[in-house]
């Protein structure tokens, strides 16, 4: 699904001349229209606009608004950076600026690449901006299994302050699909120092079953599939309670009868639990379970008693 470009512009931080940017930008239009992407007329030479690092912050908001000119006044719909190299520092100011300053989406390329002025190169480029203009580059022939129903798949976390950091706060981070390919919608809140419960999951949850909604069209998610990181063991029942219950009550928010399927996993890294082929025709010469197995011949068995369904 191709999203059509009608307003960008250029930010030039790098060593290329105007000539060497101009040829850069024009392969990577070609490279959009090869890719279906329709670029309208004045988006096929954009502003460009050159400095130093130092000022890039105007620099971008220059860009940006001239970029909005380009359609009348309303926002545009991305910047293109150009570095020296892929220093660090640079890159984190540059998305920090895009994302929370001016609330657009940045593509950084770095001076290499700019001289080089590669096909390939420009075509993995397209492959980005398409994503970030909010289009679908690659989708599953067939549906996942047991997708049948609408099924709306979040993922979180909480990200603590360093050990001996006594002020801080802690970061809570959740994304959420919004349809059944691969457009998802994020969001961050700060929350109490190394506090592990995500505080406002009822009010994120919402907010994302809202997009949902309107993403497709009118439909509310039949299923939740909630993977949760970042758990210590010995959390496990009183976070599931907590944010189960955040859940629940972002359901009834949203409609009074509204209770879809639930299924809560946690997920951890560090833990010590090795699988085994109960068989040695199912496993490699390393003894590893192969990817696929037989019906007939299980990787390991799971009891009963080790499932919790909601």
């Amino acid at each position: 699904t191709p999203i059509p470009l009608s307003s960008w512009a250029v930010v030039n931080l790098g060593r290329a001349r105007d000539d060497q940017v101009h040829r850069f930008v024009e392969n990577l239009v070609g490279a959009m229209i090869a890719a279906g992407i329709f670029v309208e007329r004045q988006a096929q030479r954009p502003p460009i606009f050159r400095g130093q690092m130092r000022d890039v912050q105007a620099l971008m908001t220059q860009a940006a608004r001239a970029a909005s000119e380009m359609i009348g006044g309303r926002r545009p719909q991305l910047l293109l950076v150009l570095k020296p190299d892929a220093e660090q520092a640079s890159y984190f100011m540059i998305k920090r600026i895009s994302d929370t300053e001016l609330g657009l989406p940045s593509q950084c390329c770095i001076d290499k690449h700019v001289f080089k002025c590669n096909r390939q190169y420009a075509a993995n480029v397209v492959l980005k901006i398409n994503a970030k203009l909010g289009g679908v580059n690659l989708t599953l022939v067939d549906d996942l299994p047991k997708f049948e129903q609408p099924t709306m798949i979040f993922g979180a976390d909480v990200t603590h302050p360093p050990a001996g950091e006594k002020s801080q706060p802690s970061i809570a981070a959740v994304v959420g699909s919004m349809d059944r390919y691969a457009r998802y919608s994020g969001a961050i809140r700060m929350q109490g120092h190394r506090v592990e419960i995500i505080a406002d999951l009822e009010l994120l949850a919402l907010a994302m079953l809202k997009q949902f909604y309107r993403s497709t069209g009118g439909v509310k998610p039949a299923r939740i599939i909630f993977y949760r990181d970042g758990v210590s063991e010995g959390q496990f029942k009183h976070v599931m309670a907590q944010e189960v219950t955040a859940l629940r009550r972002a359901f009834k928010r949203l409609d009074a009868s509204y209770a879809p399927r639930v299924t809560f996993i946690i997920v951890q890294k560090r833990h010590h639990t090795r699988f085994f082929a109960m068989n040695r025709q199912d496993s490699d010469r390393s003894g590893n379970p192969l990817r696929e197995q037989s019906p007939k011949h299980p990787v390991f068995a799971v009891q009963p008693s080790q499932i919790s369904c909601l």
